[in-house]
Protein backbone atom coordinates (compact mmCIF):
# COMPACT_ATOMS: atom_id res chain seq x y z
CA UNK A 1 0.00 0.00 0.00
CA UNK A 2 1.43 3.41 -1.13
CA UNK A 3 1.45 6.19 1.97
CA UNK A 4 -0.37 9.26 1.47
CA UNK A 5 1.74 12.10 -0.50
CA UNK A 6 2.96 15.10 1.47
CA UNK A 7 0.37 17.19 -0.50
CA UNK A 8 -2.60 15.28 0.25
CA UNK A 9 -1.45 15.37 4.06
CA UNK A 10 -1.17 19.25 3.44
CA UNK A 11 -4.95 19.45 1.67
CA UNK A 12 -6.05 17.40 4.36
CA UNK A 13 -5.36 19.35 7.40
CA UNK A 14 -6.05 22.50 5.28
CA UNK A 15 -9.78 21.05 5.32
CA UNK A 16 -9.67 20.11 8.85
CA UNK A 17 -8.73 23.43 10.43
CA UNK A 18 -11.01 25.70 7.94
CA UNK A 19 -13.94 23.60 9.44
CA UNK A 20 -13.04 24.07 12.78
CA UNK A 21 -12.71 27.57 12.21
CA UNK A 22 -16.18 27.80 10.88
CA UNK A 23 -17.43 25.80 13.97
CA UNK A 24 -15.68 28.47 16.86
CA UNK A 25 -16.92 31.40 14.82
CA UNK A 26 -20.54 30.17 15.25
CA UNK A 27 -20.21 29.02 18.96
CA UNK A 28 -19.32 32.58 19.48
CA UNK A 29 -21.71 34.60 17.40
CA UNK A 30 -24.24 36.69 19.17
CA UNK A 31 -27.38 35.14 20.10
CA UNK A 32 -30.45 36.27 17.97
CA UNK A 33 -32.06 39.48 20.13
CA UNK A 34 -35.25 39.06 21.02
CA UNK A 35 -38.32 40.48 18.99
CA UNK A 36 -39.88 43.36 20.40
CA UNK A 37 -43.77 44.35 19.42
CA UNK A 38 -43.46 47.07 16.84
CA UNK A 39 -45.53 50.06 18.04
CA UNK A 40 -46.50 51.94 15.36
CA UNK A 41 -45.61 55.94 15.30
CA UNK A 42 -47.88 58.89 14.40
CA UNK A 43 -49.25 58.27 10.64
CA UNK A 44 -48.51 61.26 8.50
CA UNK A 45 -50.80 60.18 5.43
CA UNK A 46 -53.09 63.25 5.80
CA UNK A 47 -50.34 65.60 6.13
CA UNK A 48 -50.60 68.27 3.80
CA UNK A 49 -48.45 68.07 0.51
CA UNK A 50 -45.04 69.94 0.88
CA UNK A 51 -44.88 72.54 -1.98
CA UNK A 52 -42.40 71.05 -4.60
CA UNK A 53 -39.26 73.60 -4.87
CA UNK A 54 -37.02 74.07 -8.07
CA UNK A 55 -33.72 74.80 -7.50
CA UNK A 56 -33.86 76.21 -11.31
CA UNK A 57 -36.37 78.20 -12.73
CA UNK A 58 -37.41 76.43 -16.36
CA UNK A 59 -35.42 77.83 -19.42
CA UNK A 60 -37.68 80.93 -21.22
CA UNK A 61 -39.17 82.45 -18.35
CA UNK A 62 -39.71 85.77 -18.29
CA UNK A 63 -40.02 88.52 -14.92
CA UNK A 64 -42.78 90.30 -13.48
CA UNK A 65 -43.35 92.79 -11.17
CA UNK A 66 -46.64 92.74 -9.37
CA UNK A 67 -47.56 94.94 -6.45
CA UNK A 68 -43.41 95.10 -5.81
CA UNK A 69 -43.02 91.50 -5.49
CA UNK A 70 -41.25 89.88 -8.32
CA UNK A 71 -42.54 87.20 -10.08
CA UNK A 72 -41.38 84.58 -13.04
CA UNK A 73 -43.91 83.50 -15.58
CA UNK A 74 -43.80 80.72 -18.40
CA UNK A 75 -46.64 79.32 -20.05
CA UNK A 76 -49.25 79.75 -17.73
CA UNK A 77 -47.56 79.34 -14.42
CA UNK A 78 -46.25 81.63 -12.23
CA UNK A 79 -43.29 81.30 -9.63
CA UNK A 80 -41.95 82.77 -6.87
CA UNK A 81 -38.20 82.41 -5.68
CA UNK A 82 -38.29 81.30 -1.54
CA UNK A 83 -34.58 80.44 0.19
CA UNK A 84 -35.66 77.02 -1.01
CA UNK A 85 -35.92 77.28 -4.41
CA UNK A 86 -38.52 78.63 -6.83
CA UNK A 87 -42.31 76.96 -6.22
CA UNK A 88 -44.81 77.42 -8.16
CA UNK A 89 -47.84 79.97 -6.82
CA UNK A 90 -51.41 81.74 -7.91
CA UNK A 91 -51.33 83.76 -10.52
CA UNK A 92 -51.22 86.89 -9.16
CA UNK A 93 -54.18 89.78 -9.91
CA UNK A 94 -52.75 92.33 -12.01
CA UNK A 95 -49.92 90.52 -14.03
CA UNK A 96 -49.86 91.55 -17.22
CA UNK A 97 -48.53 88.90 -20.35
CA UNK A 98 -48.45 89.44 -23.63
CA UNK A 99 -49.74 86.11 -24.75
CA UNK A 100 -51.34 83.33 -23.81
CA UNK A 101 -51.09 79.53 -24.49
CA UNK A 102 -53.21 78.69 -27.24
CA UNK A 103 -55.62 76.13 -25.61
CA UNK A 104 -57.25 79.06 -23.49
CA UNK A 105 -60.90 78.69 -23.08
CA UNK A 106 -62.68 81.97 -24.16
CA UNK A 107 -65.32 83.16 -21.29
CA UNK A 108 -68.46 85.57 -22.03
CA UNK A 109 -70.16 87.28 -18.97
CA UNK A 110 -71.63 90.40 -19.09
CA UNK A 111 -70.40 91.50 -22.28
CA UNK A 112 -66.90 90.87 -21.02
CA UNK A 113 -64.61 88.15 -23.00
CA UNK A 114 -62.52 86.48 -20.16
CA UNK A 115 -59.83 84.18 -21.48
CA UNK A 116 -59.78 80.80 -18.78
CA UNK A 117 -56.04 79.06 -18.53
CA UNK A 118 -55.04 77.17 -15.97
CA UNK A 119 -57.46 78.09 -13.16
CA UNK A 120 -56.71 81.48 -13.82
CA UNK A 121 -59.41 84.00 -15.57
CA UNK A 122 -57.61 87.15 -18.03
CA UNK A 123 -59.13 90.47 -19.59
CA UNK A 124 -57.44 91.27 -22.97
CA UNK A 125 -55.58 94.63 -22.87
CA UNK A 126 -53.89 96.76 -25.58
CA UNK A 127 -50.67 95.30 -24.26
CA UNK A 128 -51.75 91.73 -23.10
CA UNK A 129 -53.71 89.68 -21.01
CA UNK A 130 -53.87 90.76 -17.36
CA UNK A 131 -54.89 88.45 -14.76
CA UNK A 132 -58.41 89.10 -13.28
CA UNK A 133 -60.98 88.41 -10.30
CA UNK A 134 -63.29 85.29 -11.91
CA UNK A 135 -66.76 86.84 -12.67
CA UNK A 136 -70.00 85.60 -10.37
CA UNK A 137 -70.72 82.73 -13.28
CA UNK A 138 -68.76 81.95 -16.77
CA UNK A 139 -69.70 80.06 -20.08
CA UNK A 140 -67.36 79.15 -22.51
CA UNK A 141 -68.05 79.45 -26.09
CA UNK A 142 -64.98 77.01 -27.05
CA UNK A 143 -65.89 73.45 -27.75
CA UNK A 144 -63.26 71.03 -25.48
CA UNK A 145 -60.49 68.83 -26.15
CA UNK A 146 -61.12 65.59 -28.14
CA UNK A 147 -61.04 63.49 -25.53
CA UNK A 148 -64.24 60.77 -23.90
CA UNK A 149 -66.42 62.38 -21.62
CA UNK A 150 -65.98 60.99 -17.85
CA UNK A 151 -69.75 60.58 -17.26
CA UNK A 152 -72.67 62.28 -17.95
CA UNK A 153 -74.83 64.22 -15.68
CA UNK A 154 -78.71 64.70 -16.38
CA UNK A 155 -80.16 67.83 -14.27
CA UNK A 156 -83.61 68.57 -13.86
CA UNK A 157 -83.66 72.52 -14.76
CA UNK A 158 -87.36 75.11 -13.50
CA UNK A 159 -89.13 76.33 -16.36
CA UNK A 160 -91.18 79.82 -15.56
CA UNK A 161 -94.46 77.92 -16.08
CA UNK A 162 -93.79 75.57 -13.00
CA UNK A 163 -92.84 72.51 -15.53
CA UNK A 164 -89.23 70.97 -15.93
CA UNK A 165 -86.64 70.09 -18.29
CA UNK A 166 -83.59 68.00 -18.22
CA UNK A 167 -80.26 69.02 -19.48
CA UNK A 168 -77.75 66.41 -19.83
CA UNK A 169 -74.07 67.34 -19.30
CA UNK A 170 -71.14 65.79 -19.95
CA UNK A 171 -68.03 65.89 -17.10
CA UNK A 172 -64.91 65.96 -19.12
CA UNK A 173 -60.85 66.62 -16.81
CA UNK A 174 -61.47 70.59 -17.28
CA UNK A 175 -65.23 70.77 -17.13
CA UNK A 176 -68.58 70.33 -18.48
CA UNK A 177 -69.74 70.57 -21.57
CA UNK A 178 -73.90 71.14 -22.31
CA UNK A 179 -75.99 70.02 -24.99
CA UNK A 180 -75.43 73.27 -27.24
CA UNK A 181 -72.05 72.27 -27.22
CA UNK A 182 -71.25 75.09 -24.55
CA UNK A 183 -68.23 74.97 -21.97
CA UNK A 184 -68.52 75.25 -18.47
CA UNK A 185 -64.66 75.20 -16.02
CA UNK A 186 -67.01 74.56 -13.21
CA UNK A 187 -70.25 72.47 -12.33
CA UNK A 188 -72.83 74.82 -13.32
CA UNK A 189 -75.48 76.55 -11.58
CA UNK A 190 -79.28 75.69 -12.11
CA UNK A 191 -79.59 79.91 -12.59
CA UNK A 192 -76.47 79.08 -15.54
CA UNK A 193 -78.88 76.46 -17.15
CA UNK A 194 -81.97 78.54 -16.89
CA UNK A 195 -80.89 81.13 -18.82
CA UNK A 196 -79.96 78.61 -21.84
CA UNK A 197 -82.63 75.68 -21.77
CA UNK A 198 -85.70 76.83 -19.74
CA UNK A 199 -88.55 77.31 -21.57
CA UNK A 200 -91.55 78.82 -21.12
CA UNK A 201 -93.70 75.79 -23.09
CA UNK A 202 -95.88 73.66 -21.34
CA UNK A 203 -93.83 70.50 -23.47
CA UNK A 204 -90.95 70.40 -21.36
CA UNK A 205 -91.56 68.13 -18.73
CA UNK A 206 -90.02 67.04 -15.36
CA UNK A 207 -88.11 63.57 -16.06
CA UNK A 208 -89.99 60.36 -15.38
CA UNK A 209 -89.08 58.79 -12.37
CA UNK A 210 -87.35 55.51 -12.27
CA UNK A 211 -90.95 54.35 -11.12
CA UNK A 212 -94.74 55.21 -12.36
CA UNK A 213 -97.71 54.28 -10.53
CA UNK A 214 -100.86 54.53 -12.85
CA UNK A 215 -104.72 54.08 -11.96
CA UNK A 216 -106.18 52.34 -14.26
CA UNK A 217 -110.14 51.94 -13.82
CA UNK A 218 -111.82 49.05 -13.70
CA UNK A 219 -115.34 48.06 -15.37
CA UNK A 220 -117.03 47.98 -11.73
CA UNK A 221 -115.82 51.77 -11.30
CA UNK A 222 -112.54 50.80 -8.66
CA UNK A 223 -109.41 51.79 -9.23
CA UNK A 224 -105.98 49.45 -9.95
CA UNK A 225 -102.73 50.97 -9.04
CA UNK A 226 -100.14 49.21 -11.85
CA UNK A 227 -96.91 50.31 -10.70
CA UNK A 228 -94.17 50.58 -14.20
CA UNK A 229 -90.36 50.60 -13.85
CA UNK A 230 -88.32 52.72 -16.31
CA UNK A 231 -85.48 50.82 -17.71
CA UNK A 232 -82.46 52.34 -20.05
CA UNK A 233 -84.67 51.56 -23.17
CA UNK A 234 -88.18 51.26 -21.73
CA UNK A 235 -90.58 50.47 -19.42
CA UNK A 236 -91.40 47.02 -17.40
CA UNK A 237 -94.58 45.93 -16.18
CA UNK A 238 -95.36 43.99 -13.17
CA UNK A 239 -95.92 40.93 -15.00
CA UNK A 240 -92.43 41.36 -16.87
CA UNK A 241 -94.15 42.96 -19.99
CA UNK A 242 -92.04 45.29 -21.84
CA UNK A 243 -92.89 48.41 -23.51
CA UNK A 244 -90.89 50.45 -26.05
CA UNK A 245 -92.53 53.22 -24.56
CA UNK A 246 -94.34 54.66 -21.47
CA UNK A 247 -97.64 52.41 -21.45
CA UNK A 248 -100.62 54.20 -22.17
CA UNK A 249 -103.71 53.72 -19.61
CA UNK A 250 -105.84 51.85 -22.58
CA UNK A 251 -102.76 49.51 -23.30
CA UNK A 252 -102.88 48.61 -19.01
CA UNK A 253 -106.64 48.19 -18.89
CA UNK A 254 -106.15 45.01 -20.92
CA UNK A 255 -103.66 43.22 -18.47
CA UNK A 256 -104.92 45.15 -15.40
CA UNK A 257 -108.25 46.18 -15.07
CA UNK A 258 -110.37 43.67 -13.39
CA UNK A 259 -114.27 43.26 -13.43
Amino acid sequence: MKKPTLSRISIFVLVLSTLCFVQAKDSFAKPPRPRQNHVPGPSFRHSPPRPYYHRNLPWGCISLRVADMLYYYLEGTYYRETPSGYVVVAAPRGALITTLPQRNKVIVYDNTDYYYYNSTYYVKQPTGYTVVTPPPSVVSSNAPAVEAPEKTIVVTVPNPNGSYIPVTLQKYSDGYVGPNGEFYPDYPTIDQLKAMYAKSSAIAERPEPAELTLDIPNKNGSITKVKVTRTKDGYVGPEGEYYTQKPTIEQLKIMYAKN
